[in-house]
């Protein structure tokens, strides 16, 4: 397909010195020039990539905002966690959202709409359940390892049907206090291994992951990419650098409780934590 456009944004760099004839084959640009194609499939005043959603639990009920609501809501039939997830897919289609990356959920909603989806022209990229801890914080979006024989066995069983690798590698945040919740779930040899087992199947690891011990452990095991990271630090940022990992900053639901403390409870004390 041959595209004349007046100005185009590559995904890096804004391009204005049009019009250009963009050339595009499977979604992809193949070929930029200057110039005008009065054969060209479409003209118009400007194209970008479509955006992409890094970091999303499909099944979750972003506009209840009330926190008794929304634990309530997690104990709803598979149906209507599935219908909303549904609905929440097409609320990304109109934004202009196509790809969607889906960070876990136990009842294996996120695989079923990106088998449902394939080919529509919305990409899901599935994590299916993450891997935790016993105990540990990430219940509603990760299985218990304990499950399994072994780490291997864990992360082969889920290498199935997954598209990545996920694990709840350290707890949520206290935001009252300003700190992680609790010691990191897994230690630096048990992450390497599911990192190398991992990466042996053809698959990425993404680790939801805060505070600097967790960071470093994940730093060092070599995930592909941290979810979260509050309280990264440059050292850490650093060493991501050189090492080429991906940071994933959530940095939107913290910039709502802050900007509306109203909806959680939160005290003054706790609203200049979250401000820093």
């Amino acid at each position: 397909m041959k595209i004349q456009v007046d100005t185009y944004f590559d995904g890096n760099q804004l391009h204005t010195e049009g019009p250009y004839i963009l050339e595009i084959e499977q979604g992809k640009y193949c070929t930029v020039v200057q110039g005008r194609d009065p054969d060209a499939d479409r003209q118009v005043g400007f194209l970008m990539p479509t955006a992409v959603e890094s970091h999303a639990h499909l099944f979750l009920d972003g506009d209840e905002l009330n926190p008794l609501s929304r634990s309530d809501y997690l104990k709803r039939p598979r149906e209507q966690l599935l219908d909303c997830a549904t609905a929440n897919v097409e609320r990304y289609r109109v934004a202009g959202i196509t790809t969607i990356r889906d960070a876990g959920d136990i009842h294996g909603i996120n695989q079923e709409l990106r088998d449902r989806f394939a080919g529509s022209g919305t990409r899901i990229i599935a994590a299916g359940a993450g891997l935790r801890k016993a105990k540990r914080y990430g219940s509603f979006f990760a299985h218990k390892i304990e499950a399994y024989d072994s780490l291997a066995a864990a992360v082969s069983a889920r290498a199935k049907q997954s598209d990545e690798i996920k694990i709840v590698l350290t707890g949520i945040i206290d935001f009252e206090n300003g700190i992680v919740k609790g010691e990191p779930q897994f230690t630096l040899s048990e992450t390497q291994e599911i990192v190398t087992t991992a990466h042996d199947l053809g698959l990425r690891v993404f680790a939801h992951c805060s505070g600097l011990d967790g960071l470093r452990i994940a730093v060092d095991a070599g995930v592909d990419s941290i979810e979260h990271g509050f309280f990264m630090n440059r050292e850490i940022l650093d060493t991501m650098a050189e090492k080429k990992l991906a940071w994933t900053p959530t940095l939107l639901p913290v910039h709502v409780q802050w900007a509306h403390p109203e909806y959680c409870g939160w005290s003054p004390s706790t609203v200049d934590k979250l401000r820093g």
